[in-house]
């Protein structure tokens, strides 16, 4: 019954740096009487407009959401990277996109393309059939977003994007900061 002591460590050693988890961008929306996902809206982040992990992820996901009969809204906000795979006919040109896949009419897609000099799109996000479309206005989510992280202190509007315009965009841009500042 003497006095007992903790044993000494052989040795020590450092955990692995943990992995930041990435947080993916999406929102769901839920029947509450039968909590059931009845809509989806994604915005794409590169991992998933690059090959790999990231990409064959996401593909498996959105696989998922089509097969339970689950609303999609994508929104492409990325200039760079390879475009999800889609049906023909072809997109039209643009820089970005939105595409809104209703489950009733799959595999129709509607889609928003859209450049760089034109007013974002407002999106119909498909809910219940009984009750309409919620209406989801890009420019407030984006100005809204652009405030609160802070970002007219942290984008330096004097350097090109990191992903370059097309000359023609270019010029445009830098009319348009010109009468904008």
């Amino acid at each position: 019954k003497g006095a007992i002591a903790a044993t000494m460590p052989t040795s020590e050693v450092t955990f692995a740096k943990p992995q930041k988890k990435k947080s993916t961008k999406f929102i769901k929306i839920v029947d509450a009487n039968h909590n059931r996902v009845v809509t989806v809206i994604e915005l794409l982040s590169p991992a998933n407009k690059t090959s790999g992990p990231g990409r064959m992820s996401y593909l498996a996901k959105r696989d998922e959401f089509i097969l339970t009969g689950t609303h999609l809204v994508e929104i492409d906000l990325l200039r760079d990277g390879d475009r999800l795979p889609l049906g023909p006919p072809r997109l039209p040109q643009a820089d970005y996109y939105a595409f809104v896949s209703r489950a009733e009419q799959y595999p129709r897609v509607a889609v928003w393309a859209f450049t760089v000099r034109d007013v974002l799109p407002v999106l119909p996000i498909p809910i219940k059939s009984e009750h309409g479309d919620l209406l989801l206005c890009l420019r407030r989510c984006l100005d809204h977003t652009y405030s609160d992280a802070g970002y007219q202190t942290r984008i330096d509007y004097r350097s090109p994007p990191d992903t370059a315009l097309r000359k023609s965009d270019a010029v445009w841009a830098e009319k348009f900061l010109k009468t904008h500042h």
